[in-house]
Protein backbone atom coordinates (compact mmCIF):
# COMPACT_ATOMS: atom_id res chain seq x y z
CA UNK A 1 0.00 0.00 0.00
CA UNK A 2 1.46 3.40 -0.63
CA UNK A 3 1.43 6.44 1.62
CA UNK A 4 -0.13 8.47 -1.48
CA UNK A 5 -3.01 6.49 -2.62
CA UNK A 6 -4.83 7.71 -5.74
CA UNK A 7 -8.57 7.42 -6.54
CA UNK A 8 -9.39 8.05 -2.60
CA UNK A 9 -12.28 10.46 -3.05
CA UNK A 10 -16.03 9.61 -4.99
CA UNK A 11 -16.99 12.71 -7.49
CA UNK A 12 -20.94 10.89 -7.08
CA UNK A 13 -20.40 11.11 -3.20
CA UNK A 14 -19.18 14.60 -3.12
CA UNK A 15 -22.00 15.92 -5.46
CA UNK A 16 -24.42 14.19 -4.10
CA UNK A 17 -23.73 15.53 -0.86
CA UNK A 18 -23.19 18.53 -2.17
CA UNK A 19 -26.84 18.52 -3.49
CA UNK A 20 -28.71 17.06 -0.89
CA UNK A 21 -27.48 20.01 1.98
CA UNK A 22 -28.24 23.72 2.26
CA UNK A 23 -25.87 26.97 2.06
CA UNK A 24 -25.18 28.24 5.50
CA UNK A 25 -26.63 31.59 4.94
CA UNK A 26 -26.25 33.10 8.13
CA UNK A 27 -22.67 33.31 7.84
CA UNK A 28 -20.70 35.88 5.68
CA UNK A 29 -19.58 34.75 3.36
CA UNK A 30 -22.16 31.76 2.87
CA UNK A 31 -20.95 28.12 2.87
CA UNK A 32 -21.76 24.54 2.46
CA UNK A 33 -20.85 22.15 4.93
CA UNK A 34 -21.24 18.03 4.60
CA UNK A 35 -20.26 15.02 5.70
CA UNK A 36 -17.86 12.58 3.16
CA UNK A 37 -17.61 9.54 5.35
CA UNK A 38 -16.18 10.24 8.88
CA UNK A 39 -14.79 13.67 7.14
CA UNK A 40 -16.47 17.08 7.10
CA UNK A 41 -16.12 19.34 3.76
CA UNK A 42 -17.36 22.72 3.23
CA UNK A 43 -17.52 24.79 -0.19
CA UNK A 44 -16.44 28.22 0.70
CA UNK A 45 -17.31 31.15 -1.48
CA UNK A 46 -15.24 34.05 -0.30
CA UNK A 47 -16.13 36.50 -3.01
CA UNK A 48 -19.38 36.66 -1.91
CA UNK A 49 -19.11 38.78 0.79
CA UNK A 50 -22.18 39.99 1.97
CA UNK A 51 -23.77 38.64 -1.32
CA UNK A 52 -26.13 36.36 -2.45
CA UNK A 53 -24.66 33.03 -4.06
CA UNK A 54 -25.72 32.88 -8.08
CA UNK A 55 -26.22 29.42 -9.97
CA UNK A 56 -22.78 29.98 -11.42
CA UNK A 57 -21.38 29.91 -8.13
CA UNK A 58 -23.20 26.41 -7.59
CA UNK A 59 -22.09 25.31 -11.26
CA UNK A 60 -18.75 26.29 -10.53
CA UNK A 61 -19.08 24.35 -7.07
CA UNK A 62 -20.62 21.45 -8.83
CA UNK A 63 -17.98 20.95 -11.67
CA UNK A 64 -15.31 20.90 -8.98
CA UNK A 65 -16.90 18.42 -6.50
CA UNK A 66 -17.28 16.22 -9.87
CA UNK A 67 -13.45 16.54 -10.57
CA UNK A 68 -12.46 16.20 -7.27
CA UNK A 69 -10.97 12.54 -8.00
CA UNK A 70 -8.60 13.94 -10.56
CA UNK A 71 -7.44 17.25 -8.92
CA UNK A 72 -6.77 14.96 -6.31
CA UNK A 73 -4.90 12.47 -7.38
CA UNK A 74 -2.92 14.99 -9.24
CA UNK A 75 -1.90 16.56 -5.70
CA UNK A 76 -1.06 13.22 -4.68
CA UNK A 77 0.99 12.56 -7.32
CA UNK A 78 2.84 15.76 -6.30
CA UNK A 79 3.03 15.18 -2.80
CA UNK A 80 4.58 11.43 -3.74
CA UNK A 81 7.37 13.16 -6.41
CA UNK A 82 8.28 15.57 -3.26
CA UNK A 83 9.10 13.13 -0.67
CA UNK A 84 10.98 10.73 -2.93
CA UNK A 85 13.09 13.82 -3.79
CA UNK A 86 13.34 15.49 -0.05
CA UNK A 87 15.19 14.19 3.04
CA UNK A 88 12.15 14.29 5.31
CA UNK A 89 9.93 12.05 6.86
CA UNK A 90 6.46 10.90 4.93
CA UNK A 91 4.51 12.21 7.39
CA UNK A 92 5.71 15.90 6.37
CA UNK A 93 3.58 14.96 2.64
CA UNK A 94 0.39 13.09 3.96
CA UNK A 95 -2.85 15.71 3.20
CA UNK A 96 -6.53 15.41 3.19
CA UNK A 97 -9.09 17.88 1.95
CA UNK A 98 -10.40 19.83 4.38
CA UNK A 99 -12.49 22.51 2.20
CA UNK A 100 -12.55 24.03 -0.92
CA UNK A 101 -13.05 27.86 -1.92
CA UNK A 102 -14.47 28.46 -5.16
CA UNK A 103 -13.10 32.16 -6.15
CA UNK A 104 -11.90 33.65 -9.67
CA UNK A 105 -13.24 31.07 -12.01
CA UNK A 106 -11.89 28.41 -10.42
CA UNK A 107 -11.16 26.46 -7.14
CA UNK A 108 -8.91 25.79 -4.62
CA UNK A 109 -9.08 22.48 -2.90
CA UNK A 110 -7.60 23.54 0.94
CA UNK A 111 -5.89 20.70 2.41
CA UNK A 112 -4.87 20.02 6.38
CA UNK A 113 -2.20 18.03 7.09
CA UNK A 114 -2.67 14.33 8.64
CA UNK A 115 0.32 14.08 10.80
CA UNK A 116 1.66 18.01 11.17
CA UNK A 117 0.31 20.94 11.73
CA UNK A 118 -0.43 22.60 8.07
CA UNK A 119 -2.50 23.99 5.86
CA UNK A 120 -1.92 24.69 2.28
CA UNK A 121 -3.84 24.71 -1.51
CA UNK A 122 -3.69 23.55 -4.72
CA UNK A 123 -5.80 25.75 -6.94
CA UNK A 124 -7.40 24.46 -10.28
CA UNK A 125 -9.25 26.06 -12.92
CA UNK A 126 -11.80 24.83 -15.81
CA UNK A 127 -10.54 24.99 -19.64
CA UNK A 128 -13.38 25.39 -22.14
CA UNK A 129 -13.54 21.41 -22.84
CA UNK A 130 -14.79 21.11 -18.61
CA UNK A 131 -11.37 19.40 -17.61
CA UNK A 132 -9.86 21.26 -14.85
CA UNK A 133 -5.69 21.89 -15.00
CA UNK A 134 -3.36 23.62 -12.25
CA UNK A 135 -3.04 26.83 -11.65
CA UNK A 136 -0.09 28.12 -10.10
CA UNK A 137 3.54 27.01 -9.27
CA UNK A 138 1.95 24.36 -6.76
CA UNK A 139 2.24 21.37 -9.16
Amino acid sequence: MTDFPRDRYCPEAFVSAFESSAAITNADPPYYSFAIGDEIIEVHFPERFMEDLTPKDLSMARSALQNVRAMDNLVQETCERDFNRSEYDVSQFLFRIAYFEIRGGGTALCYWGTAVNTEWEATFAPTSTGVWRPIGNWC
